[in-house]
């Protein structure tokens, strides 16, 4: 048995066909637009397998078919090449799309990465910020100012738990909440209690509170 001939069909060739078609019998674009009614930039993308400046692959077969039919070319055989037109076009449409979905990533990787940096710089940043920076101090008691008779004075205050307290350059505890307390002796007269309060490599942070004391006579 023969073995039967496969037809290879060159989507390229079916502009050229109808050009050829045209030609042939004597007829110039602006003639077939009006035997046929299809516009004048239609027939010539048609001509130049220009598919993407036509409204749609209906529309394309369409005026196909009517402008085959006008130059005596049968519809089947201008179907096939359509259609191979059609799925060069998608496929290289796809070639594109995947091409462009292959960088993306890249780009997203990029900024990922960019992010990531930037947010460990923050986060260090805010770090030695939170290590050079003097802890918070609240005197509760006394009151700047303030005058007693009494020659002991409790002192009571808030800082942060990790701070280091010290009045009148005596260390003083703090608990885990971050409070202190203790109780100082004062002389007669106008009395300066300074209290400091440091972290290991931070900042210090001084209260001063005025106490007057008046003995009783």
């Amino acid at each position: 048995m023969t073995p039967q001939a496969i037809k290879i069909i060159d989507p390229e060739n079916l502009g050229t066909k109808l050009k050829n078609a045209r030609i042939k019998r004597g007829l110039s674009l602006d003639r077939a637009t009006k035997d046929t009614g299809i516009p004048f930039r239609y027939l010539e993308a048609l001509e130049s397998n220009n598919f993407n400046d036509l409204p749609g692959q209906d529309y394309i077969n369409k005026n196909l078919r009517i402008y085959g039919k006008y130059l005596g070319i049968g519809w089947p055989e201008l179907r096939r090449q359509s259609k191979e037109i059609f799925r060069l076009q998608k496929r290289k449409k796809l070639g594109i799309e995947h091409k462009y979905f292959m960088v993306l990533p890249h780009y997203l990787k990029s900024a990922v990465i960019f992010l990531i940096i930037l947010g460990i710089l923050v986060f260090l940043l805010w770090k030695v910020e939170e290590i050079f920076k003097p802890p918070y101090l609240k005197i509760t008691q006394p009151m700047d100012g303030s005058i007693t008779y009494d020659r002991q004075l409790k002192v009571l205050g808030q800082s942060q738990k990790e701070a280091e307290i010290v009045i009148n350059n005596k260390p003083i505890f703090v608990d885990n909440n971050g409070n202190f307390e203790t109780t100082i002796d004062l002389q007669n007269g106008l009395n300066l209690i300074k209290i400091i309060a440091k972290k290991r490599y931070s900042k210090i942070n001084t209260a001063e509170v005025r106490v007057l004391l008046k003995e009783v006579k």
